[in-house]
């Protein structure tokens, strides 16, 4: 997967959970991004990114971060969890 370098954290981390590319989400998160509930202009998170892509990796990797926020809405009023069932 090819990363824009110039591209910031926090867009790099939606493209990294939408897209299944758990390694690299990894290595994201490993060397300082803390901020894996910072929200997009929907108010959707990399984890309601991650689950609505079916990215199953990128959302074990989420899932592992101690300060995921599993019960944030996006401004439809969806929770990552509203999308379990598609996993």
């Amino acid at each position: 997967m090819f990363v824009d370098v110039n591209c910031d954290f926090q867009k790099a981390l939606f493209m990294l959970a939408a897209s299944n590319a758990a390694k690299e989400l990894k290595c994201l998160l490993a060397h300082g991004v803390r901020a894996v509930n910072v929200r997009d202009e929907t108010g959707a998170t990399a984890l309601h990114w991650a689950v609505r892509c079916r990215s199953q990796d990128c959302v074990r990797e989420l899932l592992k971060c101690p300060n995921i926020d599993l019960d944030v809405a996006d401004a439809g009023k969806s929770r990552p969890t509203t999308y379990r069932s598609f996993l």
